[in-house]
């Protein structure tokens, strides 16, 4: 006895999804996680440093920064960047672990910028 592998017409075809969804469905989970992820902002020209081990994702803006650095000058985020807390980020780019905020880019730029040279590039807000 011959056992066809073709399927006979199905009398409900809503319940079955078309072979296009599930190919769009496996290549979207196939996705590397930073194509997957939303785009973040521009780079920050002088705040994006190659030997940066975390990038902060402003609204239009992102930096590539030292977690040490910035643990050091703030506890705030000694506590956001802490070791653990570092390892629980998922999203990555350029290797490192990116850690999302709705700050405005610039806004957050002059305050990176007075951490790492003590404000001598700041544009001073009128």
């Amino acid at each position: 006895m011959t056992i066809s592998t073709r399927s006979r017409g199905r009398s409900n075809t809503e319940d079955a999804p078309n072979k296009r969804q599930k190919v769009e469905e496996h290549v979207q989970d196939a996705l590397p996680p930073e194509e997957a992820q939303p785009v973040v902002g521009e780079r920050h020209a002088s705040l994006w440093f190659d030997e940066g081990n975390v990038v902060l994702a402003a609204r239009g803006k992102s930096f590539k920064l030292h977690s040490g650095v910035l643990a050091h000058h703030s506890k705030v985020f000694k506590d956001i960047l802490s070791a653990a807390a570092l390892a629980n980020l998922q999203e990555r780019l350029d290797g490192c672990p990116v850690l999302r905020t709705d700050d405005i880019g610039d806004v957050l730029a002059q305050l990176l910028q007075i951490i790492y040279d003590g404000g001598k590039r700041c544009v001073a807000l009128l």
